[in-house]
């Protein structure tokens, strides 16, 4: 453990020399206040993702796209799939004093990063710019909230594949104009229906399968995307339904089962500093 210690600090070291000794280059986009101070919530609440953001160039480093014509970037950690490397860590609040409305982050995707825990914070309904919510094959859990039903720019949004729970977020379309997809396919949804969803055009797609919604389809729901998604799920909650939700379904919350090892978080921080170190080699190049 300690030989490790010190070859980790050593590998830190060196990455600093060669930062130093590097020249620099502009960033392609103009980054303000609000979203720097959100980048950095993401370090903190996503600690190895200091070694891989040590780049001041913020749209060179890993898992940041910039688009300069807009002005904006997304965070795709999807993006980074070198061998051995695993982001350990949860989502970051938006803080009070950030302006949700100046963060220039379009798109968020953690897809497929199985140690991204914990809860989607309410706060992130302050995102007004984003586009792209990805939160698929993750370890997160709890309720998907509400009040991202505010998000008016929001086109996608998938959380397939991982552990949210309880019914399904009243959502509507008068809040979310833009929504096309909705994918809450494979979680541990056993609370109920929302009726609100019956408000979204006929071109919504949406995917509630693998999930035990209890009780019966909503009157609402009549268009064909709605009552086949329902079918998808429970053929029984549609035709002649009969079922009814009990205290167990509305309150069934499992956590995931997480218990990563000391030396495999260790071994994920030592290969991220290679990562790192080749990445900034690149895009100093």
């Amino acid at each position: 453990m300690a030989r490790s210690a010190v070859a980790l600090v050593g590998l830190v070291a060196f990455f600093a020399l060669l930062l130093a000794a590097v020249p620099g280059r502009a960033d392609s986009i103009m980054v303000n206040v609000h979203t720097a101070n959100w980048l950095n919530a993401w370090i903190a609440a996503i600690p190895n993702l200091k070694i891989i953001w040590l780049n001041p160039n913020i749209c060179a480093r890993s898992g940041i796209e910039c688009n300069a014509e807009t002005n904006t970037l997304s965070i795709h950690l999807d993006s980074v799939t070198s061998a051995g490397f695993n982001f350990i860590g949860t989502l970051p609040e938006v803080a009070d004093a950030i302006n949700g409305n100046l963060v220039q982050v379009t798109s968020v995707s953690v897809k497929g990063k199985p140690r991204i825990t914990g809860t989607i914070p309410a706060s992130w309904s302050r995102l007004s710019k984003l586009t792209l919510l990805d939160l698929s094959q993750t370890k997160l859990s709890g309720q998907i909230p509400d009040a991202l039903g505010s998000l008016a720019n929001l086109v996608t949004a998938d959380f397939s594949n991982s552990y949210f729970c309880y019914g399904m977020p009243n959502w509507n379309a008068t809040g979310m104009p833009s929504l096309t997809s909705a994918l809450f396919k494979n979680n541990n949804m056993r609370g109920t229906f929302a009726s609100s969803w019956s408000t979204f055009s006929s071109s919504l797609s949406l995917d509630i399968s693998g999930n035990k919604l209890c009780g019966c389809m909503p009157p609402s729901w009549t268009s064909s995307n709605l009552v086949s998604a329902a079918k998808a799920m429970n053929p029984a909650s549609v035709s002649g339904c009969t079922q009814v939700c009990t205290a167990d379904s509305l309150n069934y919350c499992p956590l995931p089962n997480i218990k990563p090892s000391a030396a495999a978080a260790q071994a994920a921080t030592l290969s991220a500093v290679f990562v790192a170190l080749a990445a900034t080699i690149v895009s100093f190049v």
